[in-house]
């Protein structure tokens, strides 16, 4: 591993301490907006995310992935920080907007970047990729220990300095993306999206399932988060079970390089397991297990997906279109957090697994089918 690898994965090190992720919906439920309104917030800051993912993909293919992840990680520790200093729902709605665009300037980009200064992308970017579950596993165990024994301000304020923090070793790494990074207009490059997916095989539903995978980790801190208004988890239970998820990434990128399974079978145990958590309104146990075995599977196909979406992307819409993957995983993300604050408010939380197991399987299954048929 060279040395602006190494630099890049300090980057990831300290940007992935992200205790805020475990504790959402309590910390906005605590100001005293309630529940929905916090997953609103949540779902809100998706949506912003989302909408900003393909124009911030442009700017680091145009002005170069380390800037775009710079003023990302910024922005995201500036709107951490800013949080704390605000009570007011319009304020706190500005500062997850700033969040929002910090986020989606790092997404995509920072895959680009290691593309681009990695010797061995597979072998490093499943690395990169362990590095980032490892340290939200750890981060989001820690959180609702550091919320119960110091305070909520505490750990949000924490992942806002330590974001701000990730940016200084980017510094010392040379951005040798400028020979590769494109001097064509935004336009030009956003008319040139649909021919740079075309050049990946089974593009369009390769992106399309790749986000619908991904929207089932997205969602998993709100949807963990609930447990602790709905179920009255205990908050510092809260961040061991969103770890527990974590870890449950951790080894479906591990048993991903071992196991050669197909896109619709991987798919179909997904589908299993995310409806079987319907049993977590009789059993809290029971359907945090089959929480963590979701985040395994989802991980090991998500992983598969987009390994193949970037190794196959043209050099000069690399971030462009795994922003767009990100993109769609936020769109749906953002859907399914207002999936859950719906069933919550009927009082049937548990049933709104079933529905995200029913669209999966549907419209899942309809891509996953189309992947194979190109395949063959």
């Amino acid at each position: 591993m060279n040395k602006k690898t190494k630099l890049l994965f300090a980057h990831k090190l300290l940007y992935d301490i992200y205790f805020f992720g475990a504790i959402i919906i309590p910390f906005f439920a605590a100001k005293d907006y309630g529940v929905s309104v916090a997953l609103t917030i949540a779902a809100v800051f998706t949506l912003a995310t989302m909408a900003m993912e393909v124009p911030t993909g442009l700017i680091g293919d145009r002005y170069g992935h380390k800037a775009s992840i710079s003023l990302g990680v910024t922005l995201t520790g500036l709107g951490l920080l800013g949080l704390l200093i605000t009570n007011s729902i319009i304020w706190d709605g500005c500062w997850v907007l700033v969040m929002a665009i910090g986020s989606a300037l790092a997404s995509g980009s920072d895959t680009a970047l290691l593309r681009t200064v990695s010797d061995d992308f597979e072998r490093d970017n499943r690395t990169f990729d362990y590095l980032k579950s490892v340290m939200l596993l750890l981060s989001f165990g820690a959180a609702g220990f550091v919320v119960k024994y110091l305070s909520m301000n505490i750990a949000v304020g924490l992942s806002g300095v330590l974001a701000l923090a990730s940016a200084i070793p980017l510094i010392f790494i040379l951005d040798i993306r400028k020979e590769g990074r494109t001097e064509a207009s935004f336009l030009k490059q956003i008319t040139g999206l649909p021919s740079a997916l075309r050049q990946v095989n089974s593009g369009i539903s390769l992106i399309v399932l790749a986000g619908l995978v991904g929207s089932i980790m997205f969602s998993a801190a709100e949807v963990i988060s609930s447990l602790n208004p709905i179920y009255q988890v205990d908050i510092s239970w809260i961040g061991v079970i969103a770890a527990m998820t974590m870890l449950g990434r951790i080894v479906g990128t591990i048993v991903e390089k071992r196991l050669r399974i197909g896109y619709r079978p991987l798919l179909f145990v997904l589908v299993v397991i995310v409806i079987s958590t319907v049993v977590i309104e009789s059993s809290i146990i029971a359907g945090i297990v089959f929480l963590v075995a979701s985040s395994v599977v989802a991980k090991m196909l998500s992983y598969r997906l987009v390994y193949r979406l970037s190794s196959q992307a043209p050099q000069s819409h690399i971030a462009s279109l795994l922003s767009g993957h990100a993109l769609l995983g936020r769109l749906f993300s953002a859907g399914i957090v207002i999936l859950a604050g719906l069933f919550a408010g009927y009082g049937h939380f548990n049933y709104f697994f079933l529905a995200v197991g029913l669209i999966l399987a549907v419209f899942g299954g309809y891509l996953a089918a189309n992947i194979q048929n190109h395949k063959r």
